[in-house]
């Protein structure tokens, strides 16, 4: 992930004037769910996946009129396109393996290779849908957080600068061209916390909703617990 993230930023980032963070955030974040959901590599295919993929999730919180020029008729059109890709992602990868024997370490490959209790292997569009349901899943909420980090800290340069003394003090403890691993990750107590205060402010998932711990004034109004029986 480290490397990927990396190859990410040098291409589509550095020495960039204007960059479309939230298309970037896609491609990054759909870029990873691939490889690590299906081993896929092909820039093309997921390029393509990012703008079928962002089509369905404009519709996820619409009325659900599939009348043309709606957002639910545009996804309602890009859902099969996309799972046909997919599909013929998990036939080649079938090929694949039934030809070289070569273990692949993505769930895909899992799916494809392990039989149910009653020695069934899945099927090909059983498959496929459970591997869209784990895209679909992690696609939205990474994309939408982390885009709004980059635009809180661009709005924010003093949090900026503290979040970047943080980043800098772990790169010096790191050997040139070492990988982050967990414990630089627990390091990171202050970037953290700027990310738990943007999904805050921005809650990543629509529909959801909060209850207080306990009960508090803020800005002149009341929160209170409330118990139903």
């Amino acid at each position: 992930m480290d490397s990927m993230v990396l190859d990410h930023l040098k291409t589509h980032w550095d020495g960039i004037q204007v960059v479309e963070a939230y298309r970037l955030t896609q491609l990054l974040v759909l870029t990873l769910s691939a490889k690590f959901f299906m081993g896929l590599k092909d820039s093309c295919r997921i390029d393509k996946l990012v703008e079928f993929m962002d089509t369905m999730m404009l519709a996820l919180h619409t009325i659900p009129v599939n009348i043309p020029g709606t957002a639910f008729h545009r996804a309602m059109k890009a859902a099969p396109t996309a799972r046909e890709i997919v599909q013929s992602f998990v036939k080649e990868k079938k090929e694949v393996m039934a030809s070289t024997g070569n273990k692949m370490h993505d769930l895909l490959s899992y799916m494809i290779a392990t039989i149910d209790p009653t020695g069934r292997f899945m099927l090909e569009n059983e498959i496929a849908d459970k591997i869209m349901g784990n895209v679909v899943a992690s696609f939205n909420s990474p994309v939408i957080t982390t885009t709004f980090i980059v635009k809180f800290l661009g709005k924010r340069p003093d949090i900026y600068d503290k979040v970047q003394i943080e980043q800098l003090e772990i790169l010096k403890s790191k050997k040139s061209g070492e990988a982050l691993n967990w414990d630089d990750m627990q390091q990171m107590k202050y970037s953290w916390n700027v990310a738990l205060e943007a999904m805050r402010l921005i809650p990543p998932l629509q529909g959801t909703f909060r209850e207080a711990a306990t009960d508090f004034t803020y800005q002149g109004y009341t929160v209170r617990i409330v118990l139903f029986s």
